[in-house]
Order: C-alpha cells, then sequence, then structure tokens
C-alpha cells in the first residue's frame, strides 16, 4: 500500500504538486475565513439589543421618543435570552422613560415599550405624566 501510494505521487510528478498547493490554498482560505473576526459568525459571536421608546398612552403606536438601544450582550456563539441584560430590558426601558419624562414637560402621558431583541417585547407596566 505505501509503495502504491509513494508511485501516484512520482508518477503524477507536477499533478501531485499542484494538487497539494491547491489542498493547502483551500486550507489556508478556511483559517482565514474561521479567524477573519470582519466576517465570522463563529469568531463575533451574536449580539441582542434591548430597544426602548415612549410610547403615547392613548396611541401605543405614536413613539414620542425613541431611545434606541439602552442595553445588549454579545455572547461567543450566541447571546441567549437568558442573559441580564435581555431579562432585565423591560425594567431598564421603564426607568428610562419615568427618568426623560420627569426632566420633559409636554403634558402627554407616556408608557415605556420595549423590544429585547427575538427574545421578548411589551409595555411598561406604569404610565407616567410628562
Amino acid at each position: 500500500m505505501r509503495s502504491l501510494f509513494r508511485m501516484s505521487f512520482t508518477l503524477g510528478g507536477t499533478m501531485g504538486t499542484k494538487m497539494k498547493q491547491a489542498v493547502m490554498l483551500l486550507g489556508c482560505l478556511v483559517v482565514l475565513a474561521v479567524f477573519d473576526s470582519s466576517s465570522s459568525w463563529l469568531v463575533r459571536g451574536d449580539t441582542r439589543n434591548c430597544f426602548c421608546r415612549a410610547v403615547s398612552n392613548d396611541n401605543y403606536g405614536n413613539a414620542i421618543h425613541d431611545f434606541g438601544s439602552i442595553q445588549s450582550c454579545h455572547g461567543v456563539p450566541t447571546c441567549a435570552c437568558r442573559r441580564s441584560q435581555m431579562i432585565t430590558c423591560g425594567i431598564e426601558c421603564e426607568r428610562r422613560v419615568k427618568e426623560w419624562c420627569r426632566v420633559r414637560h409636554s403634558g402627554r402621558t407616556v408608557r415605556a415599550h420595549y423590544t429585547a431583541s427575538s427574545c421578548n417585547s411589551g409595555y411598561g407596566h406604569s404610565t407616567y405624566q410628562c
């Protein structure tokens, strides 16, 4: 078996060398794809965000103020929904809306609305008179 293997490379000559080069090139490309942090999901991991808005209490579709992403988590390979940043999203959003409303005087009644990526979403329990 060993002599057959050796014969195939000696008979192939340049073909064996080209095959080795192709395999080496393919191996290098695979290594670059895995370890290139700008394009590899495996190395970068997953990021989930907690988005928060103050919405009108009369019309929940009417966003009064968008806070954007107020907290996030990063995980390799994923950020699970059981992470504290996702679990406390509603509480943190409610706190932000309450603080924002405390310094703003518009005469509107607002409520917090949060979205914890694909984990959960909902409305705050309290309303705030701004």
